[in-house]
């Protein structure tokens, strides 16, 4: 169980999603422990260790020892771990990806992004709420039914109104024309110190209106600048679209990321959790 104390001292320190409890305790039904400077989340036959540390450089032999030492004082069936690299010992790991940052000192949006935001402000205007409406929960399935995700992303999806309950830091930042319709939708967290997270992205495949998600992503930007928020974690590159959108704002690969199924039990379900978002 993490104390407030220590939810507070990983608050501070957080630059990726899956440190923080209210995020990853809620979509991956686990509970949060914090190991020295590595944050773990426990289910009654499975572990997911974040292999990031809260403070310095990663350091593999850091990271190995902890890791199983919570092995042997756990026993999970079943062990998912993320880290900037994976040990031979634990097997195979999955395809490479990276999170991309997006620094905000002196930041300003390239010229050609401003032109597609401008271009989508003329058609919609943003909202900012802390709850999902029924046109947004339909956004999401649509997502889901239109592509072909791994189980553990498809978790992650349907626990999202559990994930915005627990956090009084997450935010919804709506897209809507003039007539109401929801052209997509974004969520962020502000809970850390340091950085605002770019959480999820959803677009409206009914009326697509260009320029959507860089005018979202621009109110999260602006929304980070007045928080002084040194950075955005952009979040993983997950595809060569996905990528190429995180770059042309300027985005840049700052954080190798892999990640590992080990020692599987054959009723874990755990396999693809924060690997694809």
């Amino acid at each position: 169980m993490i104390t407030p104390v220590e939810k507070d001292f990983i608050r501070e320190q957080a630059y990726i999603p899956e440190h923080l409890p209210d995020y990853a305790a809620r979509v991956s039904g686990g509970e949060p422990f914090l190991a020295g400077d590595f944050v773990f989340y426990l289910s009654p036959d499975s572990l997911i260790f974040v292999g990031f540390p809260l403070q310095g450089k990663f350091e593999e032999g850091n990271m190995v020892k902890t890791l199983e030492g919570m092995i042997r004082k756990r026993s999970p069936a079943g062990v998912v771990l993320m880290a900037p690299a994976i040990p031979a010992r634990f097997g195979t790991a999955g395809p490479p990806d990276s999170y991309y940052r997006l620094d905000l000192e002196n930041y300003r949006i390239p010229i050609k992004v401003k032109n597609m935001v401008q271009r989508a402000s003329r058609e919609l205007k943003i909202g900012k709420s802390r709850e999902l409406e029924t046109d947004h929960l339909r956004l999401i399935s649509d997502f889901s039914s239109a592509h072909p995700l791994e189980e553990g992303t498809r978790t992650i999806l349907s626990r999202i109104p559990e994930y915005l309950a627990a956090s009084p830091n997450a935010w919804v930042f709506s897209a809507r024309n003039g007539s109401g319709h929801l052209a997509g939708f974004d969520i962020a967290e502000f809970a850390p110190s340091r950085y605002a997270f770019y959480m999820f992205n959803f677009r409206s495949r009914e009326k697509t209106v260009p320029g959507t998600s860089d005018l979202l992503l621009a109110e999260i930007v602006r929304t980070a600048q007045e928080q002084g928020k040194r950075a955005i974690n952009l979040g993983l590159g997950i595809s060569p679209g996905v990528a190429f959108f995180k770059k042309k704002w300027g985005g840049r690969p700052f954080l190798d990321h892999r990640s590992v199924l080990y020692q599987p039990s054959p009723h874990s379900s755990l396999e693809g959790l924060f690997s694809k978002l």
